[in-house]
């Protein structure tokens, strides 16, 4: 016999945690795809040299650290884009919006502004955050 246990909807302050844990537990899977999808097509559009050279030594856009700093910056924005409907799928254009706030350029993503390791990754994200949410 398979136990089952029920999983309650998450308060509003798990969300602030765990923005997606509602779609999740909806099996809301294709929506939480379509949010990344749309997130990183909006990086993808906001720095289109750097997030497509997977070849050139030193870009970390697209790599471990630029992916660590995006995710981990997608969840304040998507918390700010979704007003409390954390079953809102934002578009594309909704996360550039907050990504041309950023004021880096394609060539600045190189391991002498991010260092190689979890310090490089940090200045990312706290660039990011700082240019949307403390400006």
């Amino acid at each position: 016999m398979k136990l089952r246990l029920k999983i309650s909807k998450p308060d509003e302050e798990e969300l602030e945690n765990l923005p997606f844990r509602l779609m999740w537990l909806d099996k809301q899977e294709k929506d939480i795809a379509q949010i990344l999808y749309n997130y990183f097509t909006a990086v993808s559009s906001r720095w289109p040299d750097s997030w497509n050279d997977m070849t050139t030594k030193g870009n970390v856009l697209p790599k471990t650290n630029g992916f660590k700093a995006l995710m981990r910056f997608l969840k304040p924005v998507y918390i700010d884009l979704s007003k409390g409907d954390f079953r809102r799928v934002p578009s594309t254009k909704n996360f550039l919006e907050y990504l041309d706030l950023v004021d880096l350029r394609d060539d600045q993503f190189n391991t002498e502004t991010f260092k190689p390791g979890s310090s490089g990754a940090k200045t990312l994200y706290d660039i990011l955050y700082s240019s949307v949410f403390e400006s």
